[in-house]
């Protein structure tokens, strides 16, 4: 008798002639998992790309339309009077205008601590200033009231920049540690003390000068690091 042997039928995805089943499935999810990841990769590619634009645009438009607008303010009995010329005050300008700084404001007011004071914050809050520097009053005689006026308006202190400026003048005199200079800001605007005589401006305002960019940018929103 002979043995019947039934033919062997080989199982085919009806979807895919030859291929098993199993296999196609698998390399469809390899497949959705590859676009996945490849999605993945160019949206943070793209996102990243987007982010440097947006801060570079940002420190673009800042540059552009954020020219400093600087105001000197000096202070003193016999200027306001007309009987001294204003040295100090010219030298100042000569500085911030070299550095790039519009100095927007400039004035003579007497050794009045409720004028100085009401200057100040007419500058800051009035003509938007971003930085005003003051010459005189800083010492310690009884006219001397330029500090106290700054600080009845100001919000906070910045007691690096005055620290500077006195280290500065001390490798020059020891009649620097007798300066009372402040340096504070009120809302966005820095405002700085500087001595009464021209040399002395210029110096104080020299030594504080390699922060002054950075310090200002951060007062007008740079979010950029500090540490950069």
């Amino acid at each position: 008798m002979t043995n019947y042997q039934s033919p062997k039928v080989k199982l085919q995805d009806s979807s895919t002639p030859g291929k098993n089943p199993l296999q196609s499935f698998a390399q469809f999810v390899h497949l959705v998992l590859d676009m996945d990841l490849t999605l993945g990769f160019w949206n943070l590619t793209l996102n990243m790309v987007a982010a440097d634009l947006e801060l570079e645009s940002s420190e673009r438009r800042m540059e552009q339309s954020q020219t400093i607008m600087a105001g000197v303010l000096t202070i003193s009995d016999k200027g306001a009077q007309g009987l001294r010329e204003d040295e100090s005050g010219r030298a100042v300008v000569q500085l911030l205008e070299a550095k790039g700084y519009m100095v927007a404001k400039r004035g003579i007011v007497p050794d009045e601590s409720d004028q100085i004071a009401q200057t100040l914050q007419s500058w800051a809050d009035d003509e938007h200033l971003a930085l005003i520097i003051t010459s005189g009053g800083t010492g310690l005689t009884p006219r001397d009231v330029t500090p106290q006026a700054t600080m009845r308006v100001i919000d906070y202190e910045v007691p690096g920049m005055a620290e500077a400026m006195r280290a500065e003048s001390l490798k020059k005199t020891p009649h620097a540690m007798l300066s009372r200079a402040v340096a504070g800001v009120r809302g966005t605007c820095l405002i700085i003390n500087l001595p009464g005589s021209p040399r002395g401006a210029r110096e104080n305002l020299e030594a504080v000068l390699p922060a002054l960019d950075h310090g200002l940018a951060k007062l007008l929103g740079d979010p950029s690091d500090c540490a950069t």
